[in-house]
Parts: structure tokens; sequence; C-alpha cells
């Protein structure tokens, strides 16, 4: 999806591909913010998108190997 948004986002820009020269589409490129937007928040792992349900399935398999590993992945990075 990420891959799609950026794509669009060369296309609007006449096959530019400087990213200095990329800022401020979000008035002209609303549905492509949009997704973008989902994209990353999806790959946060914020509920109730898709990353979430997988990376809880991932702590609850270390929290059987060791409830440490558990707090380990639970964690924010630094």
């Amino acid at each position: 999806m990420l891959f799609l948004g950026a794509g669009s986002v060369i296309h609007a820009m006449a096959e530019e591909q400087d990213i200095r020269k990329m800022g401020g589409l979000k008035k002209s490129l609303a549905w492509t913010h949009g997704t973008f937007l989902v994209g990353c928040i999806a790959i946060a792992g914020i509920p109730p998108f898709s990353g979430f349900f997988s990376k809880d399935e991932i702590l609850t398999g270390a929290f059987g190997k060791s409830p440490v590993y558990y707090v380990i992945g639970y964690l924010p990075p630094c």
C-alpha cells in the first residue's frame, strides 16, 4: 500500500523523484495522504489495524517462552 502511495505521489509530481520537492502535498493529494496515514498506523501496530493483531500473537508466543521476553517486546523503543 505504501509503495502504491509513493507511486501516486511520483505520478502527481510529473515523474519528479526529488524528495525535496515533494512537500506540502496533503491538500492536492488528500486520498493519497489518507492511504499513507492508514498504512503507517497499520505498520505501527495501533488497534484495530492489522499490525496490532500480528504483534499481539508474537507477544503471546514470547510470554509462553518467558515473561521477560513479553515485557521486552511490549516496551516501546527508546
